[in-house]
């Protein structure tokens, strides 16, 4: 089941692509600040795993993703993502747009994971 960051990386990606906002990425990008992955139970070759990717917080520059790997109502792994935005030209900090902040919405913690175990 261990995946490198990228894989996270990658579930969050796809969800910008999904909800159309990859052209603000131009001009701007989210840069990772800090994972955390706990890994609580073993997944297997065939396993059928739901991956939910949610947007917990945003700041003035910074947003936090968490992220739930679940196998028959059981999760299997959990992390989080600290991103920071910055201008692409400079590397400074940027304010995360709006535009960004409405498509994504908060979800403190996933409710469609309310039966899962861990």
């Amino acid at each position: 089941m261990k995946r490198e960051p990228a894989y996270w990386f990658l579930c969050g990606s796809a969800l910008l692509a999904v909800t159309g906002v990859t052209a603000l990425w131009a001009a701007e990008a989210g840069l990772v600040r800090m994972h955390r992955i706990e890994y609580l139970k073993p997944a297997f070759l065939n396993d059928e795993i739901t991956v939910l990717t949610w947007v917990a917080d945003w700041q003035k520059v910074r947003s936090l993703r968490r992220y739930r790997f679940i196998r028959n109502q059981n999760v299997l792994a959990e992390g989080e993502t600290e991103w920071v935005f910055v201008h692409a030209a400079t590397g400074r900090p940027w304010p995360i747009p709006e535009q960004l902040v409405s498509a994504f919405g908060v979800a403190p913690d996933s409710p469609a994971t309310s039966s899962a175990t861990a």
